[in-house]
Order: C-alpha cells, then sequence, then structure tokens
C-alpha cells in the first residue's frame, strides 16, 4: 500500500514516522477482518468471485482469514453462508373441501 498524500515537513524524522502510523491506523480501521473456518468449494468460488472487494488469505487447510469494508461484512458473510436453495415443490392446488364456508 502507498500513501500519496502529503506530510508536514518536521526536523525530526521519527515525527513523520509516527504521522505515517496515525494514518495507517485511521485507514485499517475502516475494515473488518474475520477468520472463516472450513469453507467449501461453494464459499471458496464466493471469496474468488467477490476478490475485488474483498481481501483474503488462506490461514490453515480451509481456514480463511477475511478482510473488506466495515459496512461490506454483514452483506459478504450472507453471501458467503446462504443456505443452499432446494427444489421447490410443486404448488398444491388449494382445496375448498374443509372450509368453514362449504358446511351447512
Amino acid at each position: 500500500m502507498i500513501y500519496n498524500g502529503t506530510f508536514p515537513k518536521h526536523l525530526q524524522r521519527s515525527r513523520n514516522e509516527v504521522i505515517l502510523g496515525n494514518k495507517t491506523n485511521e485507514f485499517m480501521r475502516q475494515f473488518e477482518c474475520q477468520t472463516f473456518s472450513k469453507l467449501d468449494e461453494n464459499q471458496l468460488d464466493i471469496l474468488q468471485m467477490n476478490s475485488a472487494t474483498v481481501a483474503f488469505s488462506r490461514t490453515n487447510e480451509n481456514d480463511y482469514m477475511v478482510a473488506t469494508k466495515l459496512h461490506e461484512m454483514q452483506e459478504f458473510k450472507r453471501k458467503l453462508f446462504a443456505k443452499t436453495k432446494q427444489p421447490s415443490l410443486p404448488e398444491q392446488p388449494y382445496s375448498v373441501i374443509n372450509s368453514p364456508s362449504n358446511k351447512k
């Protein structure tokens, strides 16, 4: 990562390093990092498909450290852990046989 901003000039070099550290910390507070365990192939595909907005790194066999902007993490987790859609059953026609309005 490269910071292209300008720093105020100080006589002491260490002061510029403090400013850079502060700017880096301020920038990093905009992100959230989480570790996700035992990701399957489908979830790895989702990570790769979202690589423009999500940074990730493998930490163990199937564990990944994931970082994204604070306001995007919840939506990303919904994508990553969405339940697989089960095929829907055909609709049953509505039966009026047991309807109270048919009893006389």
